[in-house]
Formats: structure tokens, sequence, C-alpha cells
């Protein structure tokens, strides 16, 4: 984090204009890739939920999916305190 601060502190020094836009193409990538993480992790939840109700009588089948709801809802919650970061790194990189 302080290495990459560092770098845009410079960029912006020597550079303003064009770092600043590479930042802002950065950041648009970054909250795309948010999006995707979000259907993809909703997707593996309800294929989790789903397999863990629907096979029942295979144990394998039910503790994989109970295996996946879980650490879909994980990946999911941790990505949302990441997301809730993100617009104050935005901000603060571009007021340099």
């Amino acid at each position: 984090m302080r290495k990459r601060l560092a770098q845009l502190t410079t960029g912006v020094a020597s550079a303003g204009l064009a770092t600043r836009q590479t930042e802002l193409a950065r950041m648009g990538r970054v909250a795309k890739n948010f999006a995707v993480h979000k259907a993809v992790e909703i997707v593996l939840l309800a294929a989790g939920v789903g397999c863990h109700t629907l096979v029942q009588h295979s144990d394998a089948a039910a503790g994989m999916g109970a295996g996946l709801a879980l650490q879909s809802t994980l990946m999911r919650t941790l990505n949302l305190f990441a997301q809730a970061r993100r617009p104050g790194l935005g901000q603060r990189a571009l007021r340099l």
C-alpha cells in the first residue's frame, strides 16, 4: 500500500494528468471486477445451498454444498468490506 502511494505521489508530481487518467482507468477495472466477483459469489452461494439441500442422500455432496455456501458467504462479506474501503482510497490517491 505504501509503495503504491509513493508511486502515485511521484507520478502526480512528474506527470499529473497522465497519472490521474491511468489511475482512474485502473480504478474502473477494479470496480468492474467487484461486480463480477459479486455475481460469481452469489451463484456459488446458491449452488452450495442447492447442493446441500437437494442432495441429502449423499453426505459428501451435502458437505461440499455446505462448505461452498460458507466459503462464498465469507468471500462476499470480505469483498463488501473491500468495496467500502475503495472510495476513500481512490479519493486520497487523486488528491495528491
